[in-house]
């Protein structure tokens, strides 16, 4: 076969192929649905991360803008760093000043396997001096499990008065909270909610007699703004 023949036979191959359309596909709310009707983990997962953002752009229309000036950012450092230097860590919970601390204030009618109901008489007592939490160095398991009790009772009803005493044991939290162990994933979601917790408490304050309850929301709003100035934590 010469060249000619094979380009004719080639040509007349080429003809008789039919045309082929590709048809633009487009997405259906079956997609997310697998073969059996479940929904697909990638499907579950996207939903979550939208309503995240939804979330995150509902609480960022109620911060006000307050923020700390580099002055009382660096006093706050400087005072988180201090404490940090004299009392270091302790990996034993048993020793831990915190946790013993907590089993004081609870006293013998609350077994101390009941950890969640030992963090919660601490907090509902008077706020306790740095050096007794820390004396015995600072146990990063005992600080999360505080943190999440207190975590819970700031948010159990949205937009009600939080307690002085209360943001002052969360001020003592966020003072001897490490803050790598900060960026860990139960951490940082205490952290998030407590804020927009206390943004939305902020939000009717200040939709309201703001004189009535002044000292209220200086407090709030401190505490929201070292959450997400120094923690970085929205």
């Amino acid at each position: 076969m010469d060249v000619d023949a094979y380009l004719r036979q080639v040509k007349l191959e080429n003809e008789s192929i039919p045309d082929v359309v590709v048809a633009e596909t487009k997405e259906s709310n079956n997609d997310a649905v697998s073969n059996d009707g479940s929904i697909t983990e990638d499907s579950k997962a996207t939903k979550q991360f939208n309503r995240l953002i939804n979330i995150d752009e509902e609480y960022q229309k109620l911060d006000s803008g307050f923020e700390l000036s580099d002055d009382e950012l660096k006093y706050f450092q400087s005072v988180k760093k201090h404490v940090h230097y004299l009392y270091g860590i302790q990996n034993n919970r048993e020793v831990s000043s915190i946790w013993n601390y907590a089993l004081k204030i609870s006293g013998s009618s609350i077994s101390p396997s009941d950890k969640e109901a030992v963090w919660k008489s601490l907090l509902d007592s008077t706020p306790a001096s740095i050096p007794d939490l820390c004396r015995g160095g600072v146990n990063y398991g005992c600080v999360e499990e505080c943190l999440h009790v207190l975590a819970d009772l700031i948010c159990q009803f949205p937009g009600t008065p939080v307690p002085k005493e209360r943001s002052k044991w969360l001020f003592n939290i966020l003072l001897i909270l490490d803050e790598l162990h900060a960026m860990s994933e139960n951490v940082s979601y205490d952290l998030q909610r407590i804020r927009r917790s206390l943004l939305r408490r902020c939000s009717i304050i200040e939709s309201s007699d703001i004189t009535e309850f002044a000292e209220e929301l200086s407090h709030l709003r401190l505490l929201s703004t070292i959450i997400s100035t120094h923690f970085k934590q929205r």
